[in-house]
């Protein structure tokens, strides 16, 4: 079985059980048949990012803090998933917070491109 669909079944029933949902309840509120949410709970298919959509609004969150879950191997660089957070985080803050991160992304990109020259 692939790492990351178990990671990401996992999520999803710890995140359910956290609210005490049954999977049946999962399903009503995220319009998925209860099979498909316990497929995805045994990481016995490969979700779609619509489904992953519903059910994060079903547990009253956004997809990315539904994905917000560490992940070791080689399918996600630690880079990528610090990168990962990163936008998770950004989504949370203000419109002025994101203009003020992107500024300060951009100075750190051209301090890099002088260090490198």
């Amino acid at each position: 079985m692939n790492e990351l669909l178990i990671k990401l079944g996992d999520r999803i029933r710890t995140l359910r059980n956290e609210q005490k949902l049954s999977q049946e309840n999962l399903a009503e509120k995220s319009e998925l048949h209860p099979t498909y949410i316990g497929r995805i709970e045994r990481a016995e298919v490969n979700v779609t990012i619509t489904a992953l959509n519903r059910i994060a609004s079903a547990l009253g969150m956004k997809i990315t803090e539904l994905l917000s879950f560490p992940i070791t191997g080689e399918i996600v660089s630690k880079e990528e998933t610090s990168i990962f957070n990163i936008i998770g985080l950004i989504e949370k803050v203000n419109p002025q917070s994101i203009d003020l991160v992107s500024r300060v992304l951009k100075e750190i990109a051209k301090w890099e491109k002088e260090r490198e020259k």
